[in-house]
């Protein structure tokens, strides 16, 4: 009889931890879906023209009614509407071809549910895979930052006081019509490349520096060291 005592208040606490830690593990992933499928104001650029570091390349929006995609397959087009706001809109596909993310009138919507994480703050916003590697980076460059970038480009361009720079890394997958393999383009600190060569693109993402600690739910905006 006691011992059949035992055995019921024992089971009845097993019991107990297991409801309790599968109602802890259910919360932390509701949080972090909750965190994942907020919509998010990517960094604002106020002045024109408008600058875009499309990985080492220039990105160059002089006035309203101008836009701009850099290829066939690039995730993004860069655009200044009418009204003189400069927006950025597109799709961030994984190597199947699933919608990761998207941009429109430049909110970021992030897919819930497909492992991907976000963390983000007033000047910058990344997403990461479930290895933690971005695939997505844009972040507003400093002013010693556009100084040297500036400095880098073309004696032809114009020299422009109180210009900002939004710096733009991605990794996007697509498919060229007739052909079964996917493409890859790729903005880094290495440049922009648009290849076939998946082994290769992997390779760049591993060297990508990540901006953002994680899990972004329990550490929003907090920046690596």
């Amino acid at each position: 009889m006691v011992r059949d005592v035992c055995f019921l208040i024992l089971g009845a606490v097993i019991g107990g931890v297991i409801t309790w830690v599968f109602s802890q593990v259910y919360f932390e992933r509701s949080r972090s879906l909750v965190h994942v499928a907020m919509q998010r104001k990517i960094p604002q650029l106020q002045t024109l023209p408008a600058f875009f570091k499309v990985g080492t390349n220039l990105v160059l929006l002089n006035g309203p009614g101008q836009r701009m995609k850099i290829s066939n397959i690039s995730p993004y087009t860069y655009e200044v509407s009418r009204d003189g706001t400069i927006l950025l809109a597109g799709e961030v596909k994984d190597i199947q071809g699933r919608v990761v993310a998207h941009l429109q009138d430049s909110n970021l919507y992030v897919s819930p549910g497909m492992n991907y994480d976000v963390n983000s703050d007033m000047e910058a916003i990344e997403i990461v895979d479930e290895k933690l590697q971005p695939i997505l980076q844009l972040r507003k460059l400093s002013a010693d930052e556009i100084k040297e970038f500036i400095a880098k480009i073309p004696q032809r361009m114009p020299r422009l006081a109180g210009v900002e720079v939004l710096e733009v890394y991605h990794v996007s997958y697509g498919f060229v019509p007739g052909d079964s393999k996917p493409r890859v383009e790729i903005a880094d600190q290495q440049g922009l490349t648009i290849t076939g060569d998946t082994t290769l693109v992997r390779a760049r993402i591993r060297n990508m520096k990540r901006l953002f600690e994680y899990p972004g739910y329990k550490k929003p905006g907090l920046r690596k060291n």
